[in-house]
């Protein structure tokens, strides 16, 4: 028994020596229900990915700059050429990075700002009652 994964090329499944199914056929949807994943190569320029079944979905996998990237497919009856060549395009683009957690980051609004400036003032008042103090205890010149 070997563990090679089949892969459909130009639309076409070559699962066994000699054997051809073409995608969308009642064949290769016969054959999904077997399997657990194989590999596309997209008509497109984009590379190809592993599409793998978790439970009763599909997903597509593909690594690039050493980060595995992720997209759900769905069920066998979505696995057509048009959603596989979709999943390709998708998984060529890098998701993005996640913003901040929100409450982690602190929104300036008119309220923060005007403490702020507060609190500003008030460093201010308390810097300059210092000086005063300080220049009470000089010499006179």
């Amino acid at each position: 028994m070997t563990n090679k994964i089949c892969s459909v090329a130009q639309g076409i499944l070559e699962p066994d020596e000699g054997l051809t199914i073409e995608l969308e056929s009642p064949q290769w949807f016969e054959w999904l229900e077997t399997q657990k994943s194989f590999r596309y190569c997209p008509f497109s320029s984009d590379s190809p990915f592993t599409v793998t079944r978790e439970g009763e979905y599909w997903y597509g996998y593909r690594k690039q700059l050493g980060k595995l990237h992720k997209r759900y497919i769905g069920k066998s009856e979505k696995l057509t050429t048009a959603k596989l060549e979709e999943i390709a395009s998708l998984l060529n683009v890098p998701p993005k990075p996640r913003s901040k957690n929100v409450e982690q980051s602190v929104p300036v609004t008119e309220t923060t700002t005007n403490n702020n400036v507060g609190q500003l003032w008030q460093a201010i008042t308390e810097v300059r009652d210092q000086l005063e103090e300080l220049r009470g205890k000089l010499p006179a010149r």
